[in-house]
């Protein structure tokens, strides 16, 4: 398992998988570093490396939930301090 680091913000921070060589599928964790605060996480599809899509679905991991699509990026709003939120992001576009 190889998992990559990124800062967001000086409060958080994500690490991504790539699920499929071709980037139509990445794991993506957000982790918001604040001690004492929530904040909405906001994840832009193009600062993933190897992501391939602009239009992409995107899923809650823990929740079980599909999210919906979005374009160009996707925010996860009220992650408490030191909470996470673990995505599956593919490309909406290959669904179509």
């Amino acid at each position: 398992l190889s998992l990559t680091s990124h800062d967001l913000y000086f409060a958080s921070q994500y690490f991504y998988k790539p699920m499929k060589e071709d980037g139509s599928e990445v794991a993506v964790l957000l982790i918001n570093q604040m001690d004492d605060d929530s904040q909405d996480l906001t994840l832009n599809f193009s600062d993933v490396p190897g992501l391939s899509c602009s239009t992409c679905s995107v899923r809650c991991i823990w929740g079980r939930k599909d999210l919906g699509d979005y374009t160009d990026s996707f925010t996860f709003e009220g992650v408490a301090a030191h909470d996470s939120a673990f995505l599956m992001i593919t490309s909406a576009e290959a669904a179509y």
